[in-house]
């Protein structure tokens, strides 16, 4: 891996890809290699890292996907800071995929406007056939001009054999000892991010009459508790996340828990389809 990491980044200061799409399954190493890579390359011109593992998310928070500027000094994801974050209502791509294309693209359109090279990690979404039709569509969607293919066989090939001709693809052997991470660990892992987000978060209330909401299923007191949320503000931004606590059906007004502040610049409410475990509201 030390190896292929550091031929590939004199290739990619030579020939300057601006867009770097960075594929794999889950537990092959992605997270920690596109940190390593773009480490490498903000030695030599600016470099984001966009985070579109919305299951377990290290740019932004779990359901979102963001992007981060790294310095010359970055060491870790822990020192970047998130921007333009982009909700697509789940954890997992799966049954959301246009919400998971338009925010990538969007996402994609912000980092591109402060740095020269964009890693784009991915969540581990590969098995099937809409895993194909994902990453097909994506490919067209953004044109990267990199594919960085990492895998431990050919586990990525039926993805890659779907793409144009033309796409330019990397392959990257993945390190056989990365140990599997338990679907216990993951969950745990989210809950953790959502309960130090929502730590110092305030009660307040919302009034559906004035403020639109977008939401696949009809709001009831009965499916409202603990759904996640975003507040879109007029700009099209997902400004914060929120926790539905309680809907009064006859008046109208949503009781949410929030870090942000009471405003008017909610254009509008998105309504995720995932409810919070108590283990991760404070």
């Amino acid at each position: 891996m030390r190896m292929q990491i550091n031929e590939l980044t004199q290739k990619i200061i030579a020939e300057k890809p601006r867009t770097i799409l960075v594929l794999g399954a889950c537990d092959t190493g992605k997270t920690t290699f596109t940190l390593d890579l773009a480490k490498r390359l903000v030695q030599h011109s600016p470099t984001a890292i966009l985070d579109s593992d919305t299951g377990q998310s290290h740019i932004g928070l779990p359901s979102t996907i963001a992007y981060a500027n790294l310095t010359p000094g970055t060491t870790d994801y822990q020192s970047l800071t998130a921007n333009a974050p982009a909700f697509i209502g789940d954890v997992t791509p799966t049954g959301h995929l246009l919400q998971f294309c338009a925010a990538l693209h969007n996402c994609l359109r912000s980092a591109r406007e402060h740095a020269h090279t964009v890693l784009i990690d991915t969540p581990g979404y590969i098995s099937d056939s809409t895993a194909r039709a994902l990453w097909h569509e994506t490919y067209r969607l953004i044109a990267p001009d990199l594919i960085i293919a990492l895998q431990k066989e050919n586990e990525l090939e039926h993805i890659l054999a779907s793409l144009p001709k033309n796409a330019r693809i990397t392959r990257i052997i993945a390190p056989s000892h990365i140990p599997a991470k338990t679907p216990a660990a993951r969950r745990a892992y989210r809950s953790n991010l959502f309960r130090r987000y929502f730590n110092n978060a305030r009660t307040w209330t919302v009034d559906l009459k004035t403020t639109p909401y977008q939401s696949r299923s009809n709001l009831t007191p009965q499916n409202i508790a603990n759904r996640v949320l975003a507040l879109r503000n007029y700009n099209s931004h997902d400004t914060a996340l929120a926790i539905a606590k309680e809907y009064d059906p006859r008046t109208r007004q949503l009781t949410i828990l929030s870090p942000a502040t009471p405003c008017s610049d909610i254009a509008a409410l998105i309504f995720g389809d995932f409810t919070l475990e108590p283990a991760a509201i404070p």
